[in-house]
């Protein structure tokens, strides 16, 4: 089973980052569209992937989940 990539969407003081969870910033881009458009893909290339968008507040805006999540509770 694979871990789930974690991107997120920061703000930076003259942009937006798309960053790796508790990792280096993938891309900087002057507009928060464009950085969300990076992340979602990045997301999406993964196995498990999701994507957090967060505003100029740091707090999460929206949350979005790709590929196939194990189930929560096996039988």
């Amino acid at each position: 089973m694979s871990e789930r990539l974690v991107i997120e969407i920061t703000p930076a003081t003259d942009g937006w980052d798309v960053r790796a969870r508790h990792g280096a910033t993938l891309s900087h881009h002057d507009n928060k569209e464009e950085a969300i458009d990076a992340g979602r893909k990045a997301a999406k290339e993964a196995e498990l992937g999701q994507l957090v968008v967060k505003g100029r507040d740091g707090r999460i805006q929206e949350e979005f989940t790709y590929g196939e999540d194990p189930e929560r509770y096996p039988d």
